[in-house]
């Protein structure tokens, strides 16, 4: 079937378009730094504390002392707990009725903070109403290699970078972003030996060389255009070649009923609705002069 195609006008939005010739492609992560939130009152009332309530549990298996572990609210309020070093018993303090996403994670710098690019290994947990025990996380063994990626065709110059991610937990790894034509990177990975490893490229609309998203706590929301492809099988001598077949598609946009304001126009993939996530955006573009271009 085909794809329907619509074209939506708003006052402020990126994206970028590709097609690609061959791939596959994964998701990432951008974390922001930690800690619990308090809620504070003002005027003639206070408002009460969200009432919380404990998760208790084990780092089992490949446990070792570099392993932290934080919970995550939809709201990606991060909160952290406590690790007995010795045992890998851990504990830690969430608010109640709210999901949470229980996060092992590897401090590789030792700053008790979840920080991009950092083995982690996930559990979604159901609205969490009372204190839960024996909610044990395995380390598993986790598997390392190079892949060499080149990436061309890139004619319009957009500021481009690949991924590479294991879709079960969220570890990735990721290539500063460039306008080269064509441009060759090699990416060092490291995943559990069970992961479901896809590859992308993200579009750096936000300008700052990562590739961002927002963590909902149950899951992510990329902020910049991202090309996701399906999976593939990789081993130490993994090699990608990937060919973008870039496209542009132009208009005009005429403005009735006093409507004004509207300076950017998205493409997005209509049979996802109006709300997209970021692999269902192709495209964004600036309306000048009623005219616009999407590359």
């Amino acid at each position: 079937m085909a794809r329907k195609i619509i074209l939506i006008f708003l006052a402020s939005l990126v994206v970028a378009f590709f097609a690609v010739m061959q791939g596959c492609s994964p998701a990432p992560y951008s974390g922001d730094s930690g800690g619990s939130s308090g809620v504070g009152g003002g005027g003639g009332s206070q408002q009460q504390p969200q009432p919380k309530v404990w998760i208790y549990g084990t780092l089992t298996g490949n446990y070792t002392p570099e392993w932290k572990i934080v919970g995550i609210t939809p709201d990606d309020t991060k909160y952290y707990g406590n690790v007995n070093t010795s045992t890998g018993n851990y504990s830690v303090e969430v608010p109640s009725n709210t999901f949470i996403l229980l996060v092992a994670f590897k401090d590789a710098n030792n700053n008790n903070l979840y920080e991009l690019g950092e083995l982690r290994v996930q559990t979604n947990l159901d609205r969490v109403i009372s204190n839960l025990s024996n909610v044990n996380i395995s380390i598993p063994n986790f598997y390392s290699t190079s892949v060499n990626i080149k990436v061309s065709n890139n004619i319009y110059g957009l500021k481009i970078g690949v991924f590479i991610a294991d879709t079960n937990d969220n570890n990735f790894v990721f290539s500063s972003p460039t306008n080269s034509t064509n441009f060759e990177v090699t990416l060092n990975p490291t995943f559990p030996s069970n992961s479901d490893v896809v590859w992308g490229i993200y579009y750096d609309t936000i300008q700052n060389g990562i590739i961002d998203a927002a963590n909902l706590g149950v899951g992510y929301i990329y902020v910049e255009p991202i090309l996701l492809e399906g999976g593939f099988t990789w081993n130490t001598s993994t090699n990608l070649t990937i060919t973008l077949v870039p496209q542009m598609v132009t208009g005009r946009v005429e403005l009735i009923g006093g409507a004004s304001g509207f300076d950017k126009v998205v493409l997005g993939d209509y049979n996802s609705g109006i709300f997209f996530t970021a692999s269902e955006l192709y495209g964004y573009g600036q309306v000048s002069g009623g005219n616009y271009e999407i590359k």
